[in-house]
């Protein structure tokens, strides 16, 4: 991967996401509005680009960017029904900024 800075990523980001406005403070979901399909399309394309992966030793990215149980990147798509509103426990999402994907882009390309 050619070296890449903070500031060359969230001009990246700015390309990919051309509708909304991009500095390394924004947050992917809340800010820039890519949530459920759009966040793994964002990661695979990441991935794509900068010649990294983001899966862990389980197959998931739940190390490369610390996830708890329950706890998620993005929003999954779609209405839950009453039997998943009632019995499927909360999804959490934490909060990822541009300058933390970019942390974790770098963590993984060393």
């Amino acid at each position: 991967m050619k070296h890449l800075t903070l500031e060359k990523f969230v001009d990246w980001m700015q390309d990919y996401r051309r509708d909304k406005s991009v500095t390394e403070d924004s947050l992917i979901e809340d800010d820039m509005g890519i949530t459920g399909d759009d966040g793994t399309d964002l990661l695979l394309d990441i991935e794509k680009e900068f010649d990294i992966s983001f899966l862990g030793n389980d197959g998931s990215i739940r190390e490369a960017f610390n996830l708890q149980p329950n706890e998620y990147l993005f929003h999954s798509e779609g209405v839950r029904g009453i039997f998943d509103f009632l019995f499927k426990p909360k999804e959490i999402v934490k909060p990822l900024t541009v300058r933390q994907l970019y942390e974790v882009i770098i963590s993984l390309s060393s």
